[in-house]
């Protein structure tokens, strides 16, 4: 049943498209992210009391971003419409018993989500711990419940807003396309194309939504955390830690477009901006900053193809 399934599923193989290069990008990346997965274990390790403190709202967060990447998952794969693909092969394919494809596909799926917020529960609360170290506000509204965390989330919002028509504009402008390895991938969105653009909107922003979350939660919440403790308020080490941060955010969108420089340069003066906004204002603040960037980008790119 699975060799059948895999044959009836299988999606395009990203490396028939891609040079030598571009393969030691994807490897460069995938050691960068290994790098940081080590370093968020080593930070969570030594923030025990943190995590015992703030494990509830961490929790809840977690169950936020699970309710999002479900739902980014029970869309997309409305958009491939698993069952049209199984029945069109033919063959052993076509006598798969499709129940027991979805119940395997879903016990799969969620299993893979639950480990998923469990992970960004210690991240959470380890990122919690780094930022009272540091004697900044950090999770301003999440963990100390101040009402006036709200005017620096509304800022976030817009200055996220005018980020994403800006850099749209500019890609448009350039006439920079999708990255080889992004496009690659974009089979899982194959049916999205004869869906009326408000619910194409709708999945493409429940697609985007997790990961705005989840990468505010690693790199301003947990390493802007870390690097703002060891600074000790040293303005200029401060200053070193949005930049450091930044590239580091940036270096994770390389695949994105065909003009990876021009990306890199976009995401990472965005990512000065957020970092200066949670050191301000909070990182709920940089949070509402990048689901902002992130929705209003997606609305536009599909309204303007």
């Amino acid at each position: 049943m699975l060799q059948a399934l895999a044959q009836a599923g299988s999606p395009p193989n990203p490396f028939d498209q891609m040079d030598a290069v571009q393969i030691l990008v994807l490897l460069a990346m995938f050691l960068l992210l290994i790098v940081i997965f080590v370093f968020s274990i080593v930070v969570i390790c030594f923030n025990g009391p943190a995590i015992k403190r703030s494990w509830r709202v961490g929790t809840a967060v977690a169950v936020v971003l699970l309710i999002i990447m479900s739902a980014s998952v029970v869309s997309t794969l409305f958009v491939m419409d698993i069952e049209k693909q199984v029945m069109a092969q033919g063959g052993g394919a076509a006598h798969l018993s499709l129940p027991v494809v979805y119940t395997v596909m879903a016990i799969f799926i969620l299993g893979v989500l639950l480990v998923k917020s469990a992970w960004y529960v210690l991240v959470f609360a380890a990122g919690v711990g780094e930022w009272g170290r540091a004697g900044l506000p950090g999770y301003v509204l999440l963990m100390r419940r101040d009402p006036r965390a709200w005017p620096g989330i509304w800022l976030g919002v817009v200055l996220g807003t005018v980020s994403a028509v800006i850099s749209v504009a500019v890609m448009v402008w350039l006439g920079t396309g999708v990255g080889p390895l992004l496009d690659e991938s974009m089979f899982m969105f194959q049916g999205v194309e004869d869906l009326a653009w408000p619910m194409s909107i709708l999945i493409f922003s429940l697609a985007v939504l997790g990961p705005a979350i989840t990468e505010e939660l690693t790199f301003r919440g947990l390493m802007l955390g870390f690097f703002f403790r060891i600074s000790k308020h040293n303005r200029i080490a401060m200053a070193l830690s949005i930049v450091v941060v930044s590239i580091l955010w940036s270096l994770l969108h390389v695949p994105n477009t065909d003009m990876p420089f021009v990306k890199c340069t976009q995401i990472f003066l965005i990512g000065l901006i957020f970092g200066e906004l949670a050191r301000r204002r909070g990182i709920e603040a940089a949070i509402a900053g990048h689901v902002a960037l992130n929705l209003v980008a997606v609305g536009l790119s599909v309204l303007w193809m």
